[in-house]
């Protein structure tokens, strides 16, 4: 009997263990974007007040850790917020062993 969408869980499985390979074990479940656009842009999206630097290190994290250079916060809170942030290669280069929780980012968002 064939396996239902053997392709597609394959693929997935794959990337699962292409991910591993490189990232290694040890990040929480949160460490995860919630959305990829375009192959491009990593969005993460929250539920809450207000964009915290918790959050902007979330998605600071995501960008660090892959090949993506750019990434978006969005907030659907009482007033819709959002963060952009850009995260070039040519700086995860310049950082040998960069910092996951940098105390100020405030220089590397853009505001809406």
């Amino acid at each position: 009997m064939p396996l239902l969408e053997e392709a597609l869980t394959r693929a997935v499985i794959g990337a699962f263990y292409d991910s591993y390979n490189k990232l290694g074990h040890g990040f929480y479940e949160t460490i995860k974007a919630d959305l990829v656009v375009d192959n491009k842009l990593l969005v993460e999206v929250k539920a809450e007040p207000d964009i915290t630097g918790v959050h902007q290190r979330q998605l600071r994290n995501y960008l660090s850790c892959t090949d993506f250079e750019l990434g978006i916060v969005l907030c659907y809170g009482l007033e819709p917020k959002f963060k952009r942030m850009i995260h070039t290669r040519n700086l995860k280069k310049s950082f040998k062993n960069p910092s996951p929780f940098p105390s100020d980012l405030s220089d590397q968002c853009e505001q809406p």
